[in-house]
């Protein structure tokens, strides 16, 4: 799944995305030395792009702490850039050993949320920037039964998940269209590759990448990026370290 993930983003299939994402990071007033916590980092791409978005817009380095429950996952976010990123292995479902108000940002990229534990360890007005698809995304991958459906819904759904810790400041809606090569191999892998990176390598019968029929010209990405700001009072757990 790594690998997978490696080939989709290597490819460039997120850039639209990820460009919308240093717009919000730098544009944010995250303090002199911003900390940040990637939840579900999964290869470090993005945990790699919020140094990228803050290096440079601050009075010192960012520290990004990269946290998944994979430890390969999180063993090679590190290692993309050991000097400013931190790892952590952990369950978001379970409470997570960061102290109270010690975090300026979250990065919630295709991950699951901990509502409770992500307004305790956020400081008063920190935010936290959530990516979920749409109905459309994947949509061509879709007709034969690879991917799995995308409920309606899912940006207000967590409108109202998030409530009342969280106050949503902003939605930013990508759509691009990724072009294929047709280079039958490449396309593929590639088609392939986005099947094998999500939670679809896990509900759906593996086949071989040949398997895969009449590739359309071009594969949908349309995501919400949702910007939260932490509002009331966090209750402590006295959990971190």
């Amino acid at each position: 799944m790594l690998d997978a993930r490696d080939l989709v983003h290597d490819a460039g299939f997120f850039d639209p995305l990820k460009r919308e994402l240093i717009a919000v990071l730098r544009d944010a007033a995250l303090g002199p030395e911003p900390r940040v916590l990637d939840a579900g980092c999964g290869t470090g791409h993005y945990t790699a792009l919020a140094l990228e978005a803050l290096i440079g817009t601050n009075e010192q380095t960012p520290r990004v702490l990269a946290m998944d429950l994979s430890p390969a996952a999180v063993v090679r976010t590190v290692r993309r850039r050991p000097d400013s990123v931190d790892g952590l292995v952990a369950d978001t479902w379970q409470p997570l050993p960061v102290r109270d108000g010690s975090v300026d940002a979250i990065l919630d990229v295709f991950a699951p949320r901990n509502a409770s534990e992500f307004r305790r360890i956020l400081r008063p007005g920190g935010l936290l920037l959530v990516v979920v698809p749409r109905p459309d995304h994947l949509r061509e991958l879709r007709a034969d039964g690879r991917v799995l459906t995308i409920p309606e819904g899912k940006a207000a759904t967590l409108v109202e998940e998030l409530a009342p810790s969280f106050a949503l400041r902003t939605v930013r809606s990508v759509d691009a269209r990724f072009v294929l090569d047709q280079d039958a191999a490449a396309d593929d892998a590639f088609a392939a590759a986005i099947i094998a990176m999500g939670p679809s390598a896990h509900h759906r019968a593996t086949e071989p990448a040949a398997g895969l029929r009449a590739l359309p010209e071009a594969i949908t990405l349309a995501v919400d990026l949702l910007v939260f700001e932490t509002v009331g009072n966090a209750a402590g757990s006295g959990a971190g370290v």
